[in-house]
């Protein structure tokens, strides 16, 4: 660069100094990318500092770039001009470059360190980039290479439909317009958020835009709400976006459905929740199912998958939307968790049963886990001023290595009867064993409902408690909900769930689970419901070889 600029003038030694610091950012951000896309082949030490190899990685060559220059300095046109025209000539990205071989050096290890410190730290690394991409420098740097982009790859950007494709390298995705259900823009390749989706037009029953999917370090948009009807459904809400982040990105958000108000007409659907990215993701909450005044209220949406190791800070797959409201029918179906990463992410939970004048909607069973985690827990169902309540979401299944199942939900509150509780999910081959059953819903006028049972562990584990039955004002109480058996090796059976108390009869206690065949304990029979007549007692689970049976539930 010395060819370029005289001895005697100072700012050109900033201006060389502050290209330097552009490259460094650009090299930090190449190497940062590099790493979202190598394979992880070897584990980091165990005695790694994630947050130090971070800084290591991406932070401290930008700030070695910068040395010597002034904050006030990145703000001078005229630096900032002579700047990036060294870097519209060979000699000057050579000189810079090679400031920055070191960053050719980098391993696999240190790769595997700058991913897993990514973790912690999303919400910074989301910061840093917004940041970036909205100052006065970023948006000089980035306008050109989005250009050039567009030219490069016709296909990627849309001429014609903007939202089809990703914005550029480096930006965030338009918003579909509010009233038209346009789809959100994708982010930028590189960097950048998703778009939201636009809402439809109210009173055009008319599905809300799916959000924009976001670049290699983003956040996905939401999807746009559907619209309202007077004269049909409601419009379904709008999906989220994917998540294309490497490290930290998280699904859209569903949108929510459209009210309907036409005799006969259903709320319109939530939209889905948009899947996670690859490392710490998170997938997105699916919508709220819309209302409806004479009809039906609209199924919850689904929430999304998280990412491939989504779970090791507690990140994991959506939550199912909620099921829609009904002034006249049925209440909406919760939607269902999203399934858990693939290592160690816990699953989203299932979704609340809509509220239904004739019967409540069920709830969204928890989504399931692969390898390692726990399941979601399923959504309770929905009330019922006038008929049964909903039946609770079935609890989701563990990883098949360790972890533990989802709790059922409970079942809703009926006028006619209550809803039976769901199932609690199945266990790992070790760890907290098998899920709870739900309780079942209360009734004023008929019988309560059952207890959902417990699931069943793994070999090695304890079964779920099965859930208790629900009261009844006037009538019976429901049944008591099974306990979970468990595998081959050791572990003790679930306890029987309680029977729900009634008026005219109580209800009978669930049976213990079985011990494990090998080492195991049976779990004890849940007690009788209280009632004019008494329910009957449950029996308690059978032992194993090396064990003793459960005890009898009590009258």
């Amino acid at each position: 660069m010395g060819q370029h600029f005289s001895k005697p003038n100072p700012r050109p030694r900033t201006a060389k100094a502050l290209c330097r610091a552009v490259v460094g950012l650009i090299a930090s951000a190449g190497a940062f990318f590099a790493f979202g896309m190598t394979p992880l082949a070897s584990a980091p030490s165990a005695n790694a500092d994630p947050l130090t190899d971070l800084i290591d990685v991406l932070i401290e060559p930008a700030i070695a770039a910068s040395s010597g220059i002034s904050p006030a300095e990145f703000l001078d046109p005229s630096i900032l001009d002579t700047a990036l025209s060294e870097l519209a000539t060979p000699a000057g990205w050579e000189t810079a470059v090679t400031d920055f071989s070191s960053l050719g050096t980098l391993g696999t290890a240190d790769a595997g360190s700058a991913a897993t410190a990514a973790n912690p730290s999303d919400t910074w690394l989301h910061g840093l980039e917004q940041d970036w991409i909205n100052s006065p420098l970023g948006q000089q740097v980035d306008s050109p290479l989005n250009a050039w982009f567009a030219q490069a790859d016709p296909s990627a950007v849309s001429a014609d439909d903007p939202s089809a494709g990703a914005c550029g390298l480096i930006c965030n995705g338009a918003n579909g317009l509010p009233g038209t259900g346009e789809n959100g823009q994708g982010g930028g390749l590189l960097l950048g958020d998703g778009g939201a989706g636009g809402s439809a037009a109210p009173g055009s029953g008319e599905a809300g835009g799916n959000g924009g999917d976001s670049g290699l370090l983003g956040i996905a948009g939401p999807g746009g709400a559907g619209g309202s009807s007077a004269t049909g459904d409601g419009g379904a809400g709008g999906a989220g976006g994917n998540s294309g982040d490497a490290f930290g990105g998280y699904g859209g958000d569903g949108g929510a459905g459209g009210m309907s108000t036409a005799p006969g007409g259903v709320g319109g659907a939530g939209g889905h929740g948009g899947n996670g990215g690859l490392l710490s993701s998170h997938g997105g909450a699916g919508g709220t199912g819309g209302r409806s005044i004479l009809g039906n209220g609209g199924a919850g949406g689904a929430g999304g998958t998280g990412g491939w190791l989504s779970g090791i800070l507690g990140i994991s797959g959506g939550n199912g939307g909620a099921g829609g409201f009904s002034d006249a029918g049925t209440g909406g179906v919760g939607g269902a968790g999203g399934n858990g990463a693939l290592i160690f992410g816990p699953a989203g939970n299932g979704g609340a049963g809509g509220f239904g004048e004739i019967s409540g909607g069920a709830g969204g069973a928890g989504g399931n886990e692969m390898l390692a985690g726990n399941g979601g827990d399923g959504g309770p169902g929905g009330a019922s001023d006038a008929g049964t309540g909903g039946v609770g979401g079935a609890g989701g299944n563990a990883g098949t290595l360790i972890g533990a199942g989802g709790s059922g939900g409970d079942g809703g509150s009926g006028a006619t009867a209550g809803g039976n509780g769901g199932a609690g999910g199945t266990g790992g081959f070790i760890d907290n064993g098998g899920g709870a059953g739900g309780a079942g819903g209360s009734s004023s006028m008929g019988t309560g409902g059952a207890g959902g049972p417990g699931g069943n562990a793994g070999p090695i584990g304890p079964g779920g408690p099965g859930g208790a039955g629900g009261s009844s004002a006037t009538g019976d109480g429901g049944a008591g909900g099974q306990g979970g058996n468990v595998g081959l090796i050791v572990g003790t059976g679930g306890t029987g769930g309680e029977g729900g108390n009634g008026a005219v009869a109580g209800g009978n206690g669930g049976p213990g689970g079985n011990g494990a065949p090998f080492i195991g304990v049976g779990g004890n029979g849940g007690n009788a419901g209280l009632g004019a007549t008494p329910g009957t007692p449950g029996l308690g689970g059978a032992g194993g070889l090396l064990g003793y049976p459960g005890n009898n539930g009590l009258a």
